[in-house]
C-alpha cells in the first residue's frame, strides 16, 4: 500500500565489506513491531493491578515477534480478496496476543496458567520461525549466529519470566542462548538443507529451555518428564530426517 525509497549504505569492519538495504518491507515491519510493543505497554499500564509505571519489557516480547510474522506472511500475499482476509486473520491474533498479555500481567488472576501455556507454545513457534527465517536466507557465520542468539535469548526470557514472573532469568536464558548458538555455529558449516539446521535449531531450543525450567523447579529426578522429553526428541528427531 505504501512505497518508500529503498536506501542501501556500505559498512567496512574488520576487513569485511557489509552492504545495508532498507526497503519498504523492513521498514513497516520495524514499525509494526514497535507499534505491537507500544500498544502493549499501553494496555497493561491500564490493568488494574498495576502499580507503578515503569515498562514492563517482558510483555513486549510475544506481541512485537507476533506482529513482524504476520507481516512477513501478509507481504506475501497477492492483492485482492485474499489480502484482506489475511489482514482480519492477521488482526484478530493481534488482539488475541494482545488481550493474554493482559491476563498473565497478574500472576494471581485464575486464567494465567492456560493463558501462559498457549503463550508459551506461541513464542516457541515463533522462536522456530525466527530460526527457520534465518537458515533460508544462508547469511554468514558472522551475522547468522548473533540473530539466533538474539532471537533465543529474548524468547526464552520471555518464557521463563512467564514460569517464574519473580525470579531474575537473564541468567538462564543467556545459557539456552549460548547452547542453542554454538550448535548453529557447528550446524552451520555442515552441509545440510537450510530448514533441516532450522528445524533441529528449535528442537535444542526447546530441549535446553525445558531442561532448565525443571531445574529451576526442581523436577530433574521427575522420571515422567524426562520421558515426555525423550519421546518429543525422538519424534522430532524422525520427523526432522525423514521431512526435510
Amino acid at each position: 500500500m505504501i512505497v518508500l525509497p529503498s536506501m542501501e549504505t556500505d559498512l567496512a569492519f574488520f576487513g569485511l565489506l557489509i552492504k545495508f538495504e532498507f526497503r519498504t518491507q523492513f521498514i513497516m515491519l520495524i514499525l509494526a513491531a514497535a507499534l505491537a510493543a507500544a500498544g502493549t505497554d499501553w494496555l497493561i499500564q491500564g490493568h488494574p493491578h498495576k502499580a507503578s509505571t515503569r515498562l514492563v519489557l517482558e510483555n513486549w516480547v510475544i506481541p512485537a515477534m507476533a506482529a513482524v510474522a504476520i507481516g512477513v506472511i501478509v507481504i506475501r500475499i497477492p492483492g485482492g480478496l485474499a489480502l484482506w482476509i489475511g489482514l482480519l486473520l492477521g488482526a484478530i491474533l493481534l488482539v488475541a496476543v494482545l488481550t493474554a498479555e493482559f491476563i498473565v500481567y497478574d500472576p494471581q488472576d485464575p486464567r494465567y496458567g492456560h493463558i501462559a501455556n498457549v503463550l508459551n507454545g506461541l513464542a516457541l513457534l515463533l522462536l522456530l520461525a525466527s530460526f527457520l527465517t534465518i537458515q533460508v536466507l544462508e547469511l554468514r557465520a558472522l551475522f547468522a549466529i548473533p540473530l539466533i542468539l538474539s532471537a533465543c535469548l529474548i524468547v526464552t526470557w520471555r518464557l521463563f519470566k512467564l514460569t517464574f514472573p519473580e525470579k531474575r532469568v537473564w541468567t538462564w536464558a543467556f545459557l539456552v542462548s549460548f547452547i542453542v548458538s554454538q550448535v548453529a555455529l557447528g550446524l552451520h558449516y555442515w552441509p545440510i538443507p537450510p530448514l533441516r539446521s532450522g528445524f533441529l535449531l528449535g528442537l535444542v531450543a526447546y530441549l535446553a529451555y525445558q531442561g532448565i525450567n525443571l531445574h529451576l523447579r526442581e523436577e530433574v529426578n521427575d522420571r515422567s518428564h524426562l520421558v515426555e522429553m525423550a519421546i518429543v526428541s525422538i519424534i522430532s528427531l524422525l520427523a526432522i530426517l525423514l521431512l526435510t
